[in-house]
């Protein structure tokens, strides 16, 4: 491995490191939110029931934490703005942070285990919300929301596949694994709405190269004679996935570009 290889892995390695350290910080954050800024709570279950009293996001705790809008605490205008920055950031970190666990080569299925369930306690933070009821009636947040969770629960799929199909010197399995990478990749290219992310430098030529490897494992797999009907089953499933989203992906990208 290149010196140059060697330095950009270990910069990955040290901003991995710290997008857990921000994330697991938001989580216990908003625990203590939830659980009304009190210390008596002694387990996480009673937190999410705390939580689950709609005692968090109340207009008078937002509009605290924004000294501007001090004098504003009776405008509901001003406190719905509010609530909704905080929601729609609270949606874009957590698909951000599930994006850093998909590098260009593969999917760090490992790393997203250990941090699966404090992505769900978001999810699950967000969606309980005492506002909720307003926010989905948003079509943006609604969409962004639906988005992320999308991504979150593929990605757990993904994973419980890639454990359950471990590569052991078996030409299906190790196929197999290819595709479901591939697909987890496609995802990555995404923004938070479910569109293309134009911000990805390259973002053209990576749809094409996940075409490209998707087609080659597509046709080394066709190419299998004996292979189990779940597991073909399940191959496909991914691939579909990918060749659709991947499909979309592609009608997104300006003409000028072509």
């Amino acid at each position: 491995m290149s010196l140059t290889s060697v330095t950009m892995h270990r910069h990955m390695v040290v901003h991995n490191a710290l997008l857990s350290i921000i994330f697991i910080f938001l989580v216990f954050v908003e625990l203590l939110n939830n659980a009304g800024f009190t210390t008596s709570v002694s387990s996480q279950d009673s937190l999410l029931a705390a939580f689950s009293r709609n005692e968090s996001m109340t207009g008078s705790f937002i509009v605290s934490h924004h000294p501007h809008t001090q004098t504003n605490l009776s405008n509901p205008v001003m406190v719905g703005s509010l609530r909704r920055k905080e929601i729609q950031t609270k949606i874009q970190y957590v698909f951000s942070y599930l994006r850093s666990f998909i590098y260009d080569t593969h999917f760090d299925a490992v790393s997203f285990e250990k941090n699966a369930y404090s992505v769900a306690q978001q999810l699950y933070f967000i969606s309980s919300s005492k506002h909720v009821s307003k926010w989905h009636d948003d079509e943006e947040l609604s969409r962004q929301f639906t988005f992320v969770s999308t991504v979150f629960e593929a990605m757990e799929l993904a994973m419980h596949n890639l454990k359950l199909y471990a590569f052991l010197g078996r030409k299906d399995n190790e196929l197999l694994n290819r595709m479901i990478e591939i697909d987890v990749r496609v995802l990555a290219l995404h923004n938070c709405s479910g569109g293309l992310d134009r911000l990805i430098p390259g973002y053209r030529a990576r749809i094409a190269e996940c075409w490209r490897l998707l087609c080659l494992c597509g046709n080394a797999f066709d190419d299998l004679l004996k292979v189990s009907k779940e597991l073909r089953d399940l191959f496909e499933f991914h691939r579909l996935r990918a060749e659709e989203n991947l499909g979309n992906l592609w009608q997104q990208v300006p003409v000028e570009e072509f």
